[in-house]
C-alpha cells in the first residue's frame, strides 16, 4: 500500500484525525514510525553485511559500520579467522563482568564472544589482526522512509509484496499513537490500542514465518531426530 493510501485509510480508521486537527506531516511521521516499529518487532527486513576487522579494536559503532542497522537477527555475528567462518557467542557486558572478570585486560586473540549495547557492538577477545570484511553480521534493517505519495512501506518506490500484510499493523500503530494529538488521553483506550497493535504484529509475524511448502514436503516429514556426534 502506498503512503497516499495509508494516509487515506488512517483518517478513515480514525475519523477524528481530520486535516485541520492532524496535519499530513504528522500523519506521515506516525506512519513512518509505525513502519520502523513493525520492522523491528517482526525483523521482516532481514539482511547481512560484512565489515572490516581492525586489530586491537574491541568496539565498533553500528551506525558507522552498518548504516541501516535496526535489530540483531538469529544467526548473529560470525568471524573469519583467516581460513573459515566461526559463529560468535552472544553475551552481555554484565555476563562478561561476572564470568570473565578480567576480560577488559586480556590480550588480543580470536574473538569468541560479542555484545551489543545500544549503538555499540563489541568483541572479546579483541581481534589480534586486521582483516577486510572479517566480521559478518546478520540483522534486521531499518525501512526506507516513505517521503512521496507513491512510496510503499518498507522499500520506498518498490513494493515488497509479501510484506503488504503488515500494512494493517502500521494502521493499528497510527490508531494507537494519534490519540494524544486528538486530546483523547484515556489510559484505557491507549492501552487497548497498544494491545491491538501488538496483537496484530504477533499475528502477522507468525504468518510471515509460515512455510507450508516445507510442512507439506514428504522429505521434510520423513526427517527423524538429529543425532549429535
Amino acid at each position: 500500500m502506498t503512503l497516499d493510501n495509508l494516509k487515506i485509510l488512517a483518517r478513515a480508521y480514525v475519523p477524528g484525525a481530520k486535516t485541520n486537527v492532524v496535519s499530513d506531516t504528522v500523519v506521515e511521521l506516525i506512519l513512518n514510525n509505525g513502519a520502523v516499529e513493525v520492522a523491528a518487532l517482526t525483523i521482516c527486513l532481514k539482511t547481512n553485511k560484512k565489515f572490516n576487522v581492525v586489530a586491537d579494536q574491541r568496539e565498533y559503532l553500528l551506525s558507522s559500520v552498518l548504516g541501516d542497522f535496526l535489530v540483531m537477527d538469529d544467526p548473529g555475528v560470525w568471524w573469519n579467522d583467516g581460513t573459515s567462518w566461526k559463529q560468535l557467542h552472544p553475551k552481555t557486558m554484565k555476563w562478561l563482568d561476572e564470568n570473565r572478570m578480567n576480560w577488559r585486560n586480556e590480550a588480543s586473540g580470536d574473538p569468541m564472544y560479542y555484545y551489543q549495547e545500544n549503538d555499540t557492538i563489541g568483541f572479546h577477545p579483541k581481534p589480534d589482526t586486521t582483516l577486510t570484511e572479517g566480521f559478518h553480521i546478520y540483522y534486521g534493517r531499518k525501512p526506507v522512509l516513505m517521503t512521496a505519495a507513491e512510496h510503499y512501506a518498507f522499500e520506498g518506490i518498490t513494493e515488497i509484496t509479501h510484506l503488504s500484510i503488515l500494512d494493517e499493523a502500521i494502521l493499528y500503530y497510527f490508531k494507537w499513537k494519534v490519540q494524544p494529538a486528538l486530546n483523547k488521553d484515556s489510559a484505557d483506550d491507549f492501552r487497548r490500542n497498544e494491545y491491538a497493535f501488538k496483537t496484530e504484529v504477533a499475528l502477522k509475524k507468525a504468518m510471515l514465518a509460515r512455510r507450508p511448502d516445507m510442512s507439506a514436503s514428504r522429505y521434510t516429514q520423513m526427517q527423524g531426530a538429529k543425532v549429535r556426534p
